[in-house]
């Protein structure tokens, strides 16, 4: 990451409408058919509330800011105290392709290092292939396929590991 505008950090509650935002967008460009689906405030909850369903229970939220906008988010929460699960890497469509994605997982790696968790968890859907790619790429591997079925649709959702520790 060479830009210098460019800058990642902790969350804070004054960028929760940029992250929900981000993940709007997320949903119009990957998974159309949910978006106006009545269940989608449920399925994101999260997202909606980042420091209970994060930070306090023991995980974290980071944002990458250029020109004070949001332009990717990421963090992950703790399954056990020596597990981690990745959750919502979302770099905004006009700044991908430039190694945001892969900055945000390794500083969830480091931090979660840094704090003795031994090993990463995190899933993705088939329609994602640039995410499934970047996470073979950084050293994780596929434990578990599942197909979803939703409507007349499939998906295969894969779910991946990496021991950090």
């Amino acid at each position: 990451m060479n830009n210098h505008d460019i800058k990642i950090r902790e969350f804070n509650v004054n960028d929760q409408s940029g992250v929900a935002s981000l993940q709007e967008e997320f949903i119009k460009e990957f998974f159309p058919e949910f978006q106006s689906d009545p269940r989608q405030y449920d399925w994101n909850a999260d997202i909606y509330d980042i420091e209970k369903y994060y930070t306090e229970h023991g995980g974290m939220f980071w944002v990458i800011e250029k020109n004070n906008s949001i332009i990717g988010v990421g963090g992950f929460r703790l399954v056990s105290p020596t597990i981690a699960e990745i959750k919502r890497v979302r770099i905004s469509i006009n700044h991908r392709e430039k190694g945001l994605g892969k900055t945000i997982i390794r500083t969830i790696e480091d931090y979660c290092r840094q704090h003795k968790v031994q090993k990463i968890l995190v899933d993705t859907d088939e329609r994602l292939t640039t995410a499934k790619a970047m996470y073979e790429k950084l050293g994780y591997t596929i434990y578990k396929k599942e197909t979803e079925i939703e409507g007349n649709e499939s998906y295969v959702n894969y779910y991946f590991e990496k021991d950090i520790y």
